[in-house]
């Protein structure tokens, strides 16, 4: 039969925590409230300046239209003069074409009509006595060197009487150039100047635009004009042609051939042009697109064509004749596209300029007027928060003084709870084990790996305790429910421990073997939820800041087991226990460390040595605990003990100890949810040591063993 037990045991110490944690906080907030003063004079300011960001922004706004104006209009000078460069350019660039053209036709000109000159000069030097097969001759050795040149004429007396090629031309034979009203003109300019002259431009029988060169040809002198005196007796028989015209040589040139020798299409690439000859007053070539989109030339003879506008002119002189050239790029002098987005530009630039402006005054209008204020008001809260700040030590200062004892008493009641024969064990409704002390560890052979993994059940321990336990745990809810109707306050749920009459069962070990105790059962509500209890596989630590944000504990119904073993086997278990402390204390090498440790020139030599091994973060993690357990506050060792996880344990740990996994896993979660407690890393501690006994150490060992034997010989 189950009966009912009050106690009034000492406060829960995760009860103290919370509420002095939320006081903490609750006084931390206080400091950043404003009072009843600060907001009378928030209302007043509001009042005074209701006008004031209508006032900034015509300001600023003025101001952002006279910026504006002034930089739009040096914006749109520059895109205009950059404009005007780069259509400056374009002409400079289509009046290099121009001359390039220009110096190419009269260059090509004059050096092809030179034919005219050297067949004259072989008709001077046979005495004017030229036969047919002497002509022909001379055609055929003159076409070789000037093949551009289409036919050769040699009129005596203005008599057409050589041509070459006689093939297709032999209707000119007997022909009288003066006859031929086309030539007239330039037949009279050759004799009155007695120089090369040309007539054309002219349109061929083949519809083709041609050159006519017309080269005069004059018996000597025998006389000089400025006296009678005879210059040479070896014109005898010129008496009567003293200084007379023989005849013409003529040659014909085509523009086909002359383009087609300077290439004149690929230097006029991308440009429209027009020849214009001056004497006949016409447009006599002018450039054209063909069907694939290339340029080409055409013949406007008989045809009424319109010159060029705003055209690059350059006049061509070749002898006595005179022409132009007017060129424009194909499409006109069209605006360059990058215009059009200088132009987007200068609006964008301009626009966000003109709301840049705007803000920005407006923010330094309203900031200036308001700069007192805001003294002001600062001065009120730096008064208030002063006052805040007070207090605020005032309670930490208490909290500390708190947290002192609390981690003091958690001190006591753990060594008191730990030192006990009887094994205690905390379960829960779904059967897992909460807490225990350490003789379940002893006898059991459980450690604290195994219970942070889950694998440790009242079930698995005491298999036929499950089915009882439920029903009990049943029976204990139905009679929590019935006090609450009788009594509604929430503080007897704490106060109230329900106890069951012993009972013998057998426990098992963690290996199987069977052990005969005799329990007791206890149930109550306590807050048994694990605050401290880190994610699988987690290596960060839980700092105040996450404890004072988050719902730390909930009430939850458990059964205190009390195990009683029989005084056999504890004291066999203590024999075993006392034996190994025994074993483990005498061992040479850990007296060894221990007094290397102590000794602090011995410890820096054996720190130089691990260091060279790559292996002294054992060495700073001992140094660190040390100074740890010097610590007498316990807010400074909470401090201390985070700066240890994290330089040893954590995650993102620069010195990670080197210790088994499980040993790692197990501590990992022990010092996460510490508090500063003074044997908080004893158990990692010694761990550490036992690692280092017969690893470095014994190295480090053997190598003053040999510097001692060097010494010694």
């Amino acid at each position: 039969m189950a009966s009912m037990v009050n106690s009034t045991t000492s406060p829960n110490l995760p009860t103290i925590i919370v509420s002095n944690i939320q006081e903490s906080t609750n006084s931390t907030n206080s400091v950043f409230a404003v009072d009843d003063d600060c907001d009378h004079i928030k209302s007043e300011l509001k009042k005074q300046y209701k006008y004031l960001n209508l006032k900034g922004f015509i300001i600023s706004g003025v101001l952002a239209t006279a910026v504006v104006i002034v930089v739009f209009t040096l914006c749109c000078v520059a895109v205009v003069q950059i404009a005007t460069n780069r259509f400056q350019a374009d002409r400079r660039k289509a009046e290099q074409m121009a001359v390039q053209a220009q110096l190419s036709i009269e260059k090509q000109i004059e050096s092809s009509f030179v034919a005219n000159a050297i067949i004259g000069q072989v008709i001077t030097e046979l005495n004017y006595n030229i036969t047919k097969d002497r002509a022909n001759q001379l055609f055929q050795r003159v076409s070789k060197l000037f093949p551009d040149l289409k036919r050769f004429q040699i009129a005596p007396n203005n008599i057409i009487s050589f041509v070459y090629p006689l093939e297709g031309n032999e209707g000119l034979i007997g022909t009288n150039k003066s006859a031929q009203a086309n030539q007239v003109s330039s037949i009279q300019r050759a004799i009155a100047n007695r120089k090369m002259t040309l007539a054309g431009p002219l349109l061929s029988v083949l519809n083709q635009v041609i050159l006519l060169g017309q080269y005069p040809i004059f018996y000597p002198a025998i006389f000089s004009k400025d006296n009678d005196i005879r210059l040479s007796s070896s014109f005898k028989g010129y008496s009567d042609n003293n200084g007379g015209l023989w005849g013409f040589v003529t040659s014909t040139y085509g523009f086909k051939e002359l383009f087609d020798s300077i290439d004149l299409p690929t230097i006029l690439d991308g440009y429209q042009y027009q020849f214009y000859d001056y004497d006949n007053k016409f447009i006599f070539i002018q450039s054209k697109k063909t069907e694939n989109g290339t340029v080409d030339y055409e013949s406007t003879f008989n045809k009424t064509v319109a010159p060029i506008t705003r055209a690059i002119t350059k006049n061509i002189t070749i002898f006595d004749a005179t022409w132009s050239i007017s060129l424009i790029p194909i499409g006109g002098w069209a605006v360059d596209p990058i215009f059009y987005l200088e132009v987007v530009v200068v609006f964008v630039l301009n626009i966000s300029l003109f709301f840049s402006v705007l803000f920005t005054v407006q923010k330094l209008y309203v900031h200036y007027y308001r700069k007192n204020e805001y003294e002001l008001i600062q001065n009120k809260l730096e008064q208030k928060v002063a006052e805040r700040t007070k207090e605020l030590e005032k309670n930490h200062q208490e909290l500390q003084l708190l947290l002192e004892r609390v981690s003091i008493e958690e001190q006591r009641t753990r060594k008191i709870v730990n030192s006990i024969n009887d094994i205690l064990i905390t379960v829960k409704q779904n059967g897992n084990i909460a807490h225990c002390n350490t003789s379940f560890y002893k006898l059991f052979h459980f450690n604290e790996s195994d219970m942070l993994k889950g694998i440790v059940t009242i079930s698995k321990v005491i298999p036929s305790l499950e089915e009882d336990l439920n029903n009990l745990f049943k029976d204990v809810t139905n009679k929590i429910l019935q006090s609450k109707q009788q009594n509604s306050s929430l503080k007897k749920e704490i106060d109230t421990v329900i106890t069951y009459p012993s009972k013998h069962v057998i426990a098992f070990s963690k290996h199987g073997k069977e052990i005969p105790v005799l329990i007791n059962f206890n149930f109550c509500t306590l807050y048994v939820n694990d605050l401290f209890k880190l994610p699988k596989g987690s290596r960060k630590r839980i700092s105040f800041e996450t404890i004072s944000k988050t719902k730390m504990f909930e009430k939850e119904l458990v059964c205190i087991v009390t195990l009683h073993v029989d005084a056999s086997i504890l004291q066999s278990m203590q024999q075993q226990q006392h034996n190994q402390q025994v074993d483990e204390g005498n061992s040479s090498e850990r007296m060894e460390f221990y007094e290397m440790f102590s000794n602090l020139q011995k410890r820096k030599e054996f720190k130089e040595f691990c260091i060279k091994e790559r292996n002294e973060e054992n060495v700073c993690f001992l140094e660190d605990i040390e100074l740890y357990k010097s610590l007498t506050n316990t807010n400074e060792r909470v401090t201390m003990q985070n700066e240890v996880f994290d330089k040893y344990l954590g995650q993102d740990s620069i010195k990670q100890l080197n210790v088994s996994k499980e040993v790692f896993e197990t501590q990992l979660i022990k010092i996460a949810k510490g508090l500063g407690e003074l044997e908080l890393f004893d158990e990692l501690e010694k761990a550490v040591i036992d690692n280092m006994l017969y690893d470095v150490f014994k190295r480090w060992l053997q190598v003053q063993q040999k510097k001692e034997m060097e010494l010694f010989l």
